[in-house]
């Protein structure tokens, strides 16, 4: 939950407690000649090692169908869980 700005909202306007695992449906509509970047249709995304030790880490790589600009995305755009950092 961000602590500040764009926070999840109910229909009402009230803050989410919380929000993990939920389905999300972006009803917000692209602007007029724009289009968001998709997953490539195969192997979109890889991980080099799905089992880690404690201490040890791993490449996920993501694929999009088409070239995005590199400043577009970073791992600031990421959600990671199960303990990841």
């Amino acid at each position: 939950k961000p602590a500040s700005g764009a926070v999840v909202q109910d229909a009402a306007g009230n803050d989410a407690a919380n929000f993990s695992s939920q389905p999300v449906t972006h009803s917000t509509s692209t602007p007029p000649g724009t289009q968001g970047p998709t997953l490539a249709a195969t192997n979109p995304i890889t991980i080099s090692d799905n089992k880690l030790s404690f201490g040890e880490s791993a490449t996920v790589t993501i694929r999009f169908a088409e070239a995005i600009a590199t400043d577009s995305f970073t791992t600031a755009d990421l959600t990671v869980g199960g303990g990841a950092k």
